[in-house]
């Protein structure tokens, strides 16, 4: 009997902590509740949102919603396995534009609660109907900010710490006008401290007159937990997530690449050299007057497009976005290990990987910073697509692992765009382990690449033990 009571202790202390272990405070209100500890978990139970998992079995169905007009985003899981006819059914039930796929079989969208009880009762595929709460809208790097009480941070002067956010939009706004309509900077007011002195700063992430689907807001530090807990409140707020601050991410290159050896050059030999392709790349600048890039016949083609220039399709850029020259030097150096070209020896024996392939550029460099589009779908990938780039070249990023909004406007367009490749750097600290590829190389839809070698000793290898698949010599296209 006595060991049975010590059995039967030692399984009330392992209860008591496992039921610790599934305890958890609220995003938003602090109050404790409880994880949904998945020892068994079948899939079809389970949602994958970005901010965190919910079980569609044990979650709230959300019945005063149900009888609303008001729209907000709602999830709506199915029995799977899912096909595209159902989307579209779907889709059409709902009378929306769009419904987005979440896993596992569930899809979101923007409705009110009429059109989803319309819904359930038409398509006996779906199995529950949620809305998407607060607390499943914001970013975890977020939820440090909102959980402290940033109000002890209150710092009287102009020049407090900030923090910019970009906030998705669960409806697009047809133009940068209806931004103001929002009114949010009013509302806020009534929540956040100090907000009348101290006002939010919301703008459209578009740069064109084209819909707004992402908003910019600076906020002071010691107002970000309420102003926050106010953005995930509103029923047009999709996702809230920090707004990135990007950075920046060889004679011997070309070679190792494509055969393992530095002077052996098998894709040149067979005609491949990059004829015909137009790159496109953002970066600090090209210097327009190394040997490289230079054409003494032509202007350089600054907002405007000449396909008759030896190695610029296009250089663009716009005021607080850029300029035309390159004072840091990075874009001089990633252009030209791409598509860098001169006849002259000895520097010819440094060209690019594509010598004669063409760029359209985007200088996005200007006073030590770097400023790419906010909106990289409507404002960086379009216009280089319309000239002539198919493939983009990118060697800059953020430090977020999540999939954040650059890498799913990079992987919306490439599914608009099914010709359309980007290949990205993969980030600066792989020798930091796990989870070191920085958005927006996060994308589903892209190709990421990281360096093998980077060493000072690197700088003096000829040659390299890494295994390449050969092809033979009939096998290879001719140029």
């Amino acid at each position: 009997m006595a060991s049975l009571s010590l059995i039967a202790r030692c399984l009330l202390v392992l209860a008591v902590a496992f039921a610790r272990m599934s305890q958890d405070k609220h995003p938003f209100t602090g109050r404790t509740i409880h994880k949904n500890v998945m020892l068994r978990t079948e899939k079809d139970d389970l949602v994958s949102l970005r901010a965190r998992n919910i079980l569609s079995r044990d979650s709230n169905p959300h019945e005063e919603a149900m009888d609303s007009l008001e729209h907000r985003e709602w999830l709506i899981h199915v029995k799977g396995p899912v096909h595209s006819a159902f989307t579209e059914k779907l889709r059409q039930t709902l009378d929306v534009e769009e419904v987005r796929y979440v896993p596992h079989n569930t899809f979101m969208a923007f409705t009110n609660g009429k059109a989803i009880q319309y819904a359930k009762e038409q398509l006996q595929e779906v199995v529950w109907v949620g809305v998407v709460m607060p607390h499943h809208k914001v970013s975890p790097e977020l939820h440090p900010l909102v959980l402290s009480d940033t109000s002890s941070l209150r710092d009287f002067s102009d020049d407090a710490p900030t923090v910019d956010v970009f906030v998705l939009l669960s409806q697009p706004l047809n133009h940068k006008s209806e931004v103001a309509n929002l009114d949010w900077e009013t509302k806020v007011e009534e929540v956040v401290p100090y907000a009348k002195t101290h006002k939010l700063h919301i703008r459209s992430a578009t740069r064109g007159d084209g819909k707004v689907k992402k908003l910019v807001i600076s906020m002071r530090e010691d107002q970000a937990s309420a102003a926050l807990q106010f953005l995930a409140e509103q029923h047009l707020t999709s996702w809230v997530e920090r707004k990135e601050q990007h950075k920046l991410r060889n004679k011997w290159a070309k070679g190792i690449q494509q055969t393992g050896t530095a002077n052996d050059h098998a894709m040149w030999t067979h005609g491949l050299q990059g004829q015909g392709e137009v790159i496109g790349i953002a970066d600090t600048g090209i210097d327009m007057h190394h040997c490289f890039f230079e054409d003494l016949h032509r202007n350089v083609p600054v907002n405007r497009v000449d396909h008759q220039h030896r190695k610029v399709v296009s250089y663009r850029y716009e005021a607080g976005w850029g300029n035309q020259i390159d004072e840091e030097g990075h874009g001089s150096h990633t252009t030209g290990s791409l598509v860098g070209q001169t006849g002259h020896s000895p520097e010819r024996d440094y060209n690019g990987m594509a010598p004669q392939a063409k760029l359209v550029f985007d200088d996005i460099f200007k006073d030590d910073t770097l400023a790419p589009p906010d909106d990289l779908e409507a404002d960086l990938y379009p216009e280089p697509y319309t000239i002539g780039a198919r493939i983009r070249s990118e060697s800059w990023g953020g430090d977020s692992m999540f999939y954040t909004s650059s890498a799913r406007e990079t992987d919306s367009f490439s599914r608009s765009h099914r010709e359309f490749l980007a290949v990205w750097a993969g980030g600066n600290d792989g020798d930091l382990g796990m989870f070191t590829i920085g958005s927006p190389a996060t994308a589903k839809n892209m190709l990421v690449v990281g360096a093998q070698q980077s060493t000072a000793e690197s700088f003096l290898l000829q040659t390299t033990d890494a295994l390449f698949l050969k092809a033979k010599h009939n096998d290879l296209p001719e140029a």
